[in-house]
C-alpha cells in the first residue's frame, strides 16, 4: 500500500495523499507532522515532487513541520542548508524558493539564537551598494552570450537587441570607470566589423547587418 501510495504521490500528490488516507496510512484530516515524517522517511517519494508539494502556500503547515523535523543544532548555516536541500529538489520558480527559504531561515534562527532579534526575512542592501560587484561578476558571461546571439542571430530584431545589450554594458562599465571591461566590449564589437580585416572585405559590409550595426555602435 505504501509503495502504491508513493507512486500516486509522485504522479499527483493530492491523489497519493487521499489514497494513503483511505487505507489508514495517514490520518484524516491530514496531520502536518505526520505528513512531514512521510516526506522525510519515505525513500520511494520523488524529490522533485516533494519540492513542488512543500513549495505550495496551501501546504505551509506541512512545510513548517518538515523544516522543524531537521536537527540544526550546532550546525553552521551552510551545513544546515545542505542537509535541508538534500532532502528534496528545490523548484525553479523564485517566489517558491523564497517561500521555502523563509521557513528555513525562521527555524534556523530560532534554534541557533544567533541574536536577540532578527533583522528581517532577508538583510536588505542599501540602494545600489553591490551593483558594481555584481556587474564585475556577470559581465564576462553576458558579453559572451551577447556575442553568440549577435553572430548567429537571423532576425533583425534579435540582432538589434544584442547590440542594445552591448550598449547597456558599455554604459555601466563607463559609469564605474571599468576601462578593462569597456576595452573588451570595443574589441568584441570590432570582431564583427572589417576594422581588423583586409581592405577587400570592406565591400561585404552592406550585406551583413551585424557589421553595419557594430560600426554604428563603435562610432
Amino acid at each position: 500500500l505504501l509503495q502504491a501510495g508513493s507512486e500516486h504521490f509522485n504522479n499527483k500528490p493530492k491523489k497519493g495523499i487521499e489514497f494513503l488516507q483511505e487505507h489508514g496510512l495517514l490520518h484524516t484530516p491530514l496531520d502536518p507532522e505526520e505528513m512531514a515524517r512521510l516526506l522525510r522517511e519515505n525513500p520511494r517519494l520523488d524529490k522533485k515532487t516533494i519540492g513542488e508539494y512543500i513549495g505550495k502556500k496551501d501546504n505551509s503547515k506541512v512545510l513548517d513541520a518538515f523544516v522543524r523535523s531537521f536537527e540544526f543544532h550546532d550546525l553552521r548555516v551552510d551545513e544546515g542548508l545542505r542537509q535541508f536541500l538534500e532532502s528534496f529538489r528545490l523548484p525553479g520558480e523564485s517566489p517558491v524558493i523564497e517561500h521555502i527559504m523563509e521557513f528555513f531561515s525562521e527555524v534556523f534562527f530560532v534554534l541557533l539564537k544567533r541574536s536577540l532579534t532578527p533583522e528581517g526575512k532577508y538583510v536588505s542592501a542599501v540602494g545600489s551598494s553591490f551593483d558594481q560587484d555584481l556587474f564585475c561578476i556577470i559581465w564576462g558571461p553576458t558579453v559572451a552570450a551577447l556575442s553568440y546571439v549577435y553572430d548567429n542571430g537571423v532576425e533583425k530584431s534579435v540582432v538589434q537587441k544584442a547590440i542594445t545589450g552591448f550598449r547597456k554594458c558599455s554604459l555601466i562599465s563607463a559609469h564605474y570607470s571599468l576601462s578593462d571591461v569597456f576595452d573588451n566590449l570595443v574589441i568584441s564589437l570590432c570582431k564583427f566589423t572589417t576594422l581588423l580585416a583586409p581592405p577587400e572585405t570592406a565591400l561585404e559590409v552592406p550585406y551583413r547587418i551585424e557589421r553595419r550595426l557594430s560600426i554604428k555602435a563603435l562610432f
